[in-house]
């Protein structure tokens, strides 16, 4: 009799288990149309986190796409694209894993990114811009700010000689073909 009961109890737990397991989504990496530069996509690819803090994995592995998609668009020189990656760099960054969110919080890289926008000259930029960078570079040491300094001039020469071409990002509704850069595109 007992027996019995524990048999029924375990199948009882199977029933309601099984189709949270039959519905959960296995975490996979971005899958980035090929016309995309692979030298970008796979720079993009070697900041992401593994996902493993967030509840709805879906989400998180959107948010990694978006990322890669709007880094290959920063690479182009887009301001909108360049300031969503500087963003990117510092969320999570206080969290108990900080790897465990879409991107790997990296203040080195967000400061990097806030510097190139306001060396950029873009007809967006505001006194924002220069505040971000301030507050994203605050708290660096002085060999990290130096580090900073070469990787946005890094940054800067691709933008400036590598012609990279922008890609889709379907999480904006951005599409390059529409001849507008992102911010144009969002005024829409």
């Amino acid at each position: 009799m007992a027996k019995a009961s524990h048999s029924r109890k375990y199948a009882t737990l199977w029933i309601l288990v099984a189709p949270l397991a039959a519905s959960a989504t296995t975490y996979h990496r971005p899958q980035i149309e090929p016309e995309a530069p692979k030298i970008y996509v796979s720079q993009a690819m070697s900041y992401l986190g593994k996902c493993n803090k967030w509840s709805n994995i879906n989400s998180c592995m959107e948010a990694q796409d978006k990322f890669i998609r709007q880094y290959v668009n920063a690479l182009a020189g887009d301001y909108e694209a360049q300031s969503d990656v500087a963003s990117a760099f510092l969320d999570g960054a206080n969290d108990d894993d900080p790897n465990g969110g879409p991107v790997i919080p990296n203040r080195l890289q967000a400061c990097a990114w806030r510097r190139v926008i306001a060396a950029s000259g873009s007809a967006y930029l505001t006194s924002n811009d220069q505040s971000a960078m301030v507050s994203d570079c605050d708290g660096l040491r002085s060999m990290d700010i130096e580090a900073a300094k070469g990787r946005a001039h890094a940054i800067a020469h691709i933008i400036t000689s590598a012609h990279v071409r922008r890609v889709r990002v379907p999480e904006l509704e951005y599409d390059p073909q529409s001849g507008k850069d992102e911010t144009q595109a969002d005024q829409d």
